[in-house]
């Protein structure tokens, strides 16, 4: 698909004592493709009305479903199929943090299998307790949240959560310890119709319930060494780290399967993500695991402090497999105590010098002997602003994320591509990029702009070609 339209663009800013907002405003009249006037509203505001009380919101809304997928929006985000809108109102003090949030979406689709819950409220809290001579730390979160949804045969839930946590850390220049406990308590009071239970219209096969109360425990043990040395690289002073830690992580199993899905999914592996007690966002599912993370960091500071390199290298070892999935459990493997690995995750940072940079991390499956994912950027920044970008990117197997599978198609993600970002001063601005799938030997996405903007109007043209749907022949 290609497209050369001019959009008429209007920004709004409001900055009075400590709030800033923006109104955003875009217009395509008479559209040749839809024969229709195409528009996109977005606000967005951020305000503190004293040192303690903050609100944030942000709502946009589309003409239509397709218009991220035809134009070039400058204003607003779209994940997956859906817009975010969402508006919290925060209360924060030293130790504690209160929060009232609502949220919607606008779904880019005619199908509501797929449409998230609305949450319509969420009251949250957060604290926070140290003392002064004792190596303890006491925090809690609570929450209490009601999901909604407007195809009645979904499932709506009103959630209670409630998560005391002791920790006792210890932390030296040489390195740290910490032992943490938490509890996690939680209740659903879930509605739904007996006749959709088990066999819901977003596919989810488990069977409700309409009270639920879920207790687990997790017990987490983490420690880290600090070892340092100087050096010289081409004559120049440097600070290299060596950081090796290891951490123990147990949760156990409890099945979750009468409990349905409301915010929770997958979170992507990175080397951080090695280190963390869930493998869901959300609170739905909470996995049982019994494993061992291994990692090492390696750092390079010049000597003014200035981080130079970055070398990261990890892996987790399971005792077992987890039995608890978003998907109903399938396969139960109850007391499974065969050892297994997760994928080798790496990732490296250098910054050559002041305007060059290359990033690169690679997720290493050493069972199957094959890169899950990896991805490689290098950019060199200008003084006066400009920006240019190589990038690599590449996911192993994609079929499980596309809407309509296509055997004929290899779903790999394997790109190269390019960005520009192009200031010529401070009216005028040109951005381009371009990107090409090595597997389909087909242009992903070409994108090339130049926008003149004033104080509160913009004028821009674009020139656009995506590929919009992977099922092609």
């Amino acid at each position: 698909m290609s497209e050369l339209s001019i959009y008429l663009i209007n920004n709004v800013r409001d900055f009075i004592d400590g709030q800033s907002g923006t109104i955003h405003f875009e217009y395509l009249a008479n559209d040749k493709k839809t024969n229709t006037d195409r528009t996109l509203y977005h606000w967005s505001h951020n305000g503190n009305f004293n040192d303690n009380l903050n609100f944030n919101a942000s709502y946009t809304q589309v003409s239509d479903n397709n218009y991220f997928s035809d134009l070039n929006a400058s204003a607003g985000a779209r994940d997956s199929n859906t817009l975010l809108r969402t508006a919290a109102l925060t209360y924060n003090t030293d130790m504690t943090s209160s929060q009232f949030e609502v949220r919607d979406f606008q779904i880019l689709s005619n199908s509501t299998a797929s449409t998230p819950h609305k949450v319509l409220p969420k009251i949250s809290f957060t604290g926070y307790q140290q003392f002064d001579n004792n190596p303890i730390e006491l925090s809690v979160y609570s929450e209490i949240t009601n999901f909604t949804h407007s195809n009645s045969k979904r499932y709506n839930g009103i959630r209670t959560h409630i998560e005391p946590t002791i920790s006792f850390p210890y932390k030296r220049p040489a390195g740290f310890a910490v032992a943490e406990f938490k509890l996690p308590m939680t209740y659903y009071s879930q509605t739904f119709s007996d006749s959709d239970n088990g066999n819901f219209v977003n596919g989810y096969k488990g069977e409700l319930e309409e009270e639920v109360v879920r207790v687990i425990p997790t017990a987490r043990l983490h420690a880290g060494l600090n070892f340092e040395r100087s050096t010289s690289w081409f004559c120049n002073a440097f600070t290299q780290t060596l950081e090796p830690q290891v951490q123990y992580l147990y949760i156990p199993y409890k099945n979750q399967d009468n409990i349905g899905i409301y915010d929770s999914s997958t979170i992507q592996q990175d080397f951080l993500g090695l280190y963390r007690d869930r493998i869901y966002s959300g609170l739905d599912r909470i996995a049982d695991t019994n494993q061992v993370t291994v990692g090492l960091t390696s750092r390079v500071f010049d000597k003014i402090g200035s981080e130079r390199f970055r070398f990261s290298l990890g892996q987790i070892v399971y005792f077992g497999d987890s039995q608890v999935g978003i998907a109903p459990e399938a396969k139960a493997k109850a007391d499974n105590t065969e050892v297994t690995t997760s994928s080798i995750v790496m990732e490296t940072d250098v910054k050559i010098n002041d305007n060059l940079f290359f990033n690169n991390s690679i997720e290493y499956a050493l069972d199957d002997a094959l890169v899950r994912r990896a991805d490689a950027a290098i950019e060199y920044r200008f003084d006066l602003g400009q920006r240019v970008q190589f990038n690599y990117r590449y996911i192993e197997d994609t079929a499980s994320i596309l809407e309509d599978a296509n055997s004929r198609v290899n779903s790999t993600i394997n790109q190269v591509g390019s960005k520009y970002i192009l200031p010529i001063n401070n009216q005028w601005d040109m951005g381009a990029s371009y990107y090409y799938a090595l597997e389909n030997k087909i242009t992903q996405d070409a994108f090339v702009g130049i926008k003149y903007e004033s104080c509160c109007w913009a004028i821009r043209l674009d020139y656009g070609y995506r590929l919009k749907n992977h099922n092609i022949s």
